[in-house]
């Protein structure tokens, strides 16, 4: 098996994670609807709500997910051979690397112009193979007929006067090193039908500066073998010095023996009797390189020739498989209900487990025994009334509704807790005392540190205004130990701070004998619960 895009399998590392958060969001969910009513009675309150099902229906999804995923990395497997017919031009690229080549009547360079072109014209060529002689007063092959085009771009880079030791130039030795490289690496090919065009191809790139005399009867000979010249001619007529570098630097220009620069000229007419000679065709490279897109033009009509027949191993994709069941897997999900549909024999059912867990399952007295159990969600929407009314300035409604709450259950603390916020705000200062001494106190039997401490925090603000300090500083002790343990650091401030305010007015009196008052000074300790405050609206009855 293999993965055409095996970097969507990286994405399968996500699967857990998508596990987990669906896992998270199904307790929140729960969480939450466990501040609406005890756990005990979900069962009654929403019997069509199945909590099993939501995370059967997130399982399948996170599920789906994968096998998306896996299908996007494309798997493969199994295999089949194809065959393909190759065919294409032989194209044989002659570059003239002497030492005149250097000369840069031509910008930058007329060798580093042919290289450009060379570039061009090889990016542009698709299904031919082609090769590179390089030459000056002798060639050889610098690259074999190749269609790993890469490697003969990379190889044309290297290219320069130095790789080859005689200098001159004979273009007539360079066709014919290009010819025979053409017919050695030649394969079995097909015999193209009669008059068809030539699908042997010489590129020649040169200065036209040419020491020998053998280059018009090579050219006579390629036409005669069904070969094509194409020549493209590199320099102005004005020509220039030839310049002598080192390590890539330029050090002067070549002189003769009188001491005046070399020129080189640049020998078009020479160059476009040869491309005659051979039937083929001469440009000048201009600026623009036009004449590029004329030569590829000329070379498309050329017959290319079927080499051979090559076999591939093709895999078989297999994406559908995964693909198929991400999709059915999506559709399951979709189609799932998360509510159970509750029949009339099935509310019955519920009706009667009510009543046997309430009545049956309950003490001899089991009358007496139900009336007196709290119902907590009574318990929380009594509760919910009051905090209402509370936040309305209904302060009698507001004390009537916990008193309901309480007369329920009476051991709540949180209950405690709200009446005498309620009692502060009337100005019932002794009940609120009575208040907040009994929600502390009921709170730390249920080990809720918190609540402890926000109770004797208000019940140091209700001694303070009672003018008990030393009792208010007891109240703060404890509701800064109490936060300390609950890690409430707003709570821990705030009892700090008032404890420190009394504790400063105290030492005040102490400078100040005259000063009898028990009242605060100007500046009063903050409460808990100031006029307009709301009750604490995250206790919850059990």
């Amino acid at each position: 098996m293999k993965f055409v895009n095996p970097f969507w399998l990286w994405a399968l590392a996500l699967v857990p994670v998508l596990y987990a958060l669906v896992v998270f969001d199904e307790k929140r969910r729960q969480n939450q609807f466990a501040r609406f009513a005890d756990r005990k009675l979900w069962f009654y309150i929403a019997p069509e709500i199945d909590w099993i099902r939501r995370l059967h229906k997130g399982k399948i999804l996170v599920i789906a997910f994968g096998f998306l995923f896996l299908a996007l990395a494309r798997p493969q497997w199994g295999t089949h051979e194809e065959t393909v017919q190759v065919s294409g031009l032989d194209v044989m690229v002659a570059l003239d690397v002497s030492n005149s080549m250097e000369v840069e009547d031509v910008v930058p360079s007329r060798l580093l112009k042919a290289k450009h072109v060379i570039r061009s014209i090889v990016s542009r060529l698709g299904g031919d193979r082609v090769g590179l002689i390089a030459f000056a007063y002798s060639s050889y092959v610098a690259c074999p007929l190749t269609t790993d085009l890469d490697y003969l771009l990379d190889t044309v880079e290297i290219m320069s006067p130095k790789t080859i030791q005689n200098q001159g130039t004979d273009i007539g030795g360079a066709m014919e090193t290009a010819w025979k490289a053409l017919e050695r690496g030649a394969e079995e090919v097909s015999a193209p039908h009669p008059g068809a065009p030539p699908s042997r191809v010489i590129i020649l790139l040169s200065d036209g500066e040419d020491h020998e005399d053998q280059a018009i009867v090579e050219a006579v000979k390629m036409k005669s073998g069904n070969g094509k010249l194409y020549v493209l001619g590199l320099g102005t007529e004005s020509g220039g010095p030839i310049p002598v570098k080192e390590v890539g630097q330029s050090q002067g220009f070549k002189r003769d023996r009188s001491g005046k620069p070399i020129l080189s000229r640049f020998q078009p007419d020479f160059l476009t009797n040869l491309a005659a000679a051979a039937g083929g065709k001469y440009w000048t490279v201009t600026a623009s390189e036009e004449e590029i897109q004329e030569l590829l033009g000329d070379m498309g009509a050329l017959d290319r020739s079927d080499y051979a027949e090559r076999r591939y191993l093709v895999y078989e994709d297999r994406f559908q498989i995964p693909l198929l069941i991400a999709i059915l897997l999506f559709l399951l999900e979709v189609s799932m209900p998360v509510r159970k549909k509750l029949s009339t024999i099935m509310i019955l059912i519920v009706a009667l487990n009510f009543v046997f867990l309430n009545f049956f399952n309950a003490s001899p007295a089991f009358a007496e025994n139900l009336l007196r159990k709290p119902a907590p969600l009574d318990i929380y929407l009594n509760n919910q009334k009051g905090i209402e009314a509370y936040k309305e300035g209904r302060l009698d409604d507001a004390q009537k509704e916990f008193g309901a709450a309480q007369a329920l259950d009476p051991s709540q603390p949180e209950l405690e807790f709200n009446q005498g916020v309620v009692q502060m705000q009337r100005g019932e200062s002794e009940r609120a005392i009575e208040a907040f001494k009994s929600s502390a106190k009921g709170a730390l039997e249920k080990n809720d540190i918190n609540l402890s401490g926000k109770a004797l925090y208000n019940l140091g603000n209700a001694l303070t205004k009672k003018g008990q300090i030393k009792d208010a500083i007891r109240s703060y002790l404890g509701a800064v130990q109490s936060a300390v343990q609950a890690k409430n650091t707003v709570l821990e401030g705030e009892s700090r701070k008032n404890l420190q305010l009394l504790v400063d007015e105290i030492k005040q009196q102490k400078k100040d004998p005259k000063n009898d008052s028990q009242e605060d000074p100007k500046q009063d300790p903050k409460t808990n619960e100031k006029p307009g405050q709301k009750p604490n609206q995250k206790q919850k009855p059990d």
